[in-house]
C-alpha cells in the first residue's frame, strides 16, 4: 500500500514539474512577443520621426533656393548690376577751398587746422546781421589760396546763447572758459608753439578792423 502511495506521489509530482514548465515556457514566450512588439513600435516611431525632419530640412532647403533664384534674377534681369564691379569713388578735392561750417561755441578751439578764423553773429535776426552776412559773402568770392578757414558760430543757436553777455564782453579772452560775447566778434584762433594747444590770438569786435583782418576792401574806399 505505502508502495502504491509513494508511485501515486511521484506521478503528481511529475505532473505538476510538467505543468509548471508548461506555464514557464508559456510566459517566457509571451515575454518575447511583447518585446519584439515593442521594439518594432520603436523603430516606426523613430523612422517616423526621422522622415518628418527629412521633409522639413527639405522644405527649408526649398525656401532657400527659390529665394536665391529670385535675387538672382532680380539683380541680373531687373536691376542689372549683379555683374558689374563696384567701381571706387573718387572724392572731390577742391584746392583752396575755405570751409564756412556752422560750428558751435564749444567746438571753436579743436578744429583741424593750425590756424583758422570763426566769426560770431546772430544769423536770423540783429542789427547787425547785413555787416556780417556781408562780410562772410566777401571773405568767400576772394580768390586766394593762402585764406585761412572760417567758421560761422550763431548766436541765435541755444547752445551757444551761455556765452552771449554784451554787458560783461570779455575781448582779451584767450580760452573758452574766459570767452563772453557782445553782438558781433571776429576770433582768429592760432596753435600756441610752446604749448601746442589752439588759443584765441585775436579778438575783434569792430566791423571796419574785421574787414581790415580779413584782407576785404571797403566799397567807401573803393569809390
Amino acid at each position: 500500500m505505502e508502495k502504491k502511495k509513494n508511485v501515486a506521489k511521484e506521478k503528481t509530482v511529475a505532473k505538476t514539474d510538467k505543468v509548471n514548465k508548461k506555464e514557464v515556457v508559456a510566459k517566457s514566450k509571451t515575454a518575447d512577443v511583447k518585446k519584439k512588439v515593442k521594439k518594432e513600435t520603436h523603430i516606426k516611431f523613430e523612422t517616423t520621426e526621422q522622415a518628418e525632419v527629412k521633409k522639413f530640412i527639405i522644405v527649408i532647403l526649398v525656401v532657400l533656393l527659390c529665394v536665391g533664384a529670385i535675387y538672382l534674377f532680380t539683380r541680373a534681369f531687373v536691376s542689372k548690376d549683379l555683374f558689374k564691379k563696384d567701381e571706387p569713388k573718387e572724392e572731390e578735392v577742391i584746392e583752396g577751398e575755405v570751409d564756412y561750417e556752422v560750428a558751435i561755441m564749444g567746438q571753436i578751439l579743436n578744429r583741424p587746422y593750425d590756424e583758422y578764423y570763426v566769426i560770431i553773429y546772430n544769423q536770423s535776426e540783429g542789427e547787425y546781421l547785413g555787416d556780417m552776412s556781408s562780410i562772410v559773402a566777401d571773405y568767400t568770392s576772394k580768390e586766394d589760396d593762402k585764406k585761412l578757414h572760417m567758421y560761422k558760430v550763431d548766436l541765435a543757436n541755444e547752445l551757444n546763447t551761455s556765452y552771449y553777455d554784451k554787458d560783461n564782453e570779455n575781448k582779451k579772452a584767450k580760452t573758452l572758459e574766459d570767452i563772453k560775447l557782445g553782438d558781433k566778434t571776429l576770433l582768429k584762433i592760432k596753435k600756441n608753439k610752446k604749448s601746442g594747444k589752439l588759443e584765441i590770438s585775436k579778438y575783434i569786435t569792430d566791423i571796419d578792423a574785421m574787414k581790415k583782418e580779413l584782407g576785404i576792401e571797403d566799397e567807401k574806399e573803393n569809390k
